[in-house]
């Protein structure tokens, strides 16, 4: 008869149960969260690397660069700056610059990408060729990222990024790229001559 009643009181109690509800619900509804911020900040970094390319074109085809006989590593060093805020470069970001002959892509080199710490060799680095007035240049800059939580890709994160269609790497990160084509204004360079 005891048992029945402590039994029964039990059951009746109702204290506690918004703790226990909470506590099944709440981990999903953070990572829920987290996730959109994930996917938010991932597209923040596309568009600034973006936003970083174009900076760069305008340099490469008003003869900036040629001009100021900036290195491989120096035009990396600017598109670095621009994008500090949302993503730090520390050796995961390769340059491509290339003159085209035609409006053809069909003979431009696969895409590379580097993780920090990593190196590659001279023939593996993508190619950076300097440019005159009037060419057509083909730029590509790929810069490999992370998520900020581990864990919760599999979440929102992999359902935006069938709109960004970023690919993995084998480190496992997430490489952004950028490309532009575009011809060179008819700049003179140092010497003076109009190229």
């Amino acid at each position: 008869m005891r048992k029945t009643r402590l039994r029964r009181k039990f059951l009746k109690d109702q204290r506690g149960t918004a703790a226990i509800e909470f506590a099944f619900v709440a981990p999903l509804i953070f990572a829920v969260i987290l996730s959109g911020f994930e996917s938010g900040l991932m597209f923040t970094k596309v568009q600034f690397v973006e936003m970083a390319i174009e900076d760069v074109t305008r340099e490469i085809y008003t003869g900036q660069v040629l001009n100021q006989e900036l290195t491989r590593e120096d035009v990396i060093q600017r598109i670095c700056d621009k994008i500090e805020v949302v993503q730090q470069c520390n050796g995961n970001v390769t340059l491509q610059i290339e003159r085209l002959n035609t409006y053809s892509l069909d003979n431009i080199s696969e895409r590379t990408c580097i993780h920090s710490g990593e190196t590659l060799s001279n023939e593996d680095l993508p190619a950076y060729q300097t440019t005159n007035g009037g060419e057509l240049v083909f730029l590509r800059v790929c810069i490999t990222t992370d998520v900020v939580v581990d864990g919760l890709e599999w979440m929102t994160f992999y359902g935006t990024n069938l709109a960004l269609r970023l690919p993995r790497t084998s480190e496992g990160k997430y490489a952004i790229f950028a490309s532009a084509v575009f011809r060179n204004e008819p700049f003179t360079n140092q010497g003076g001559q109009q190229s």
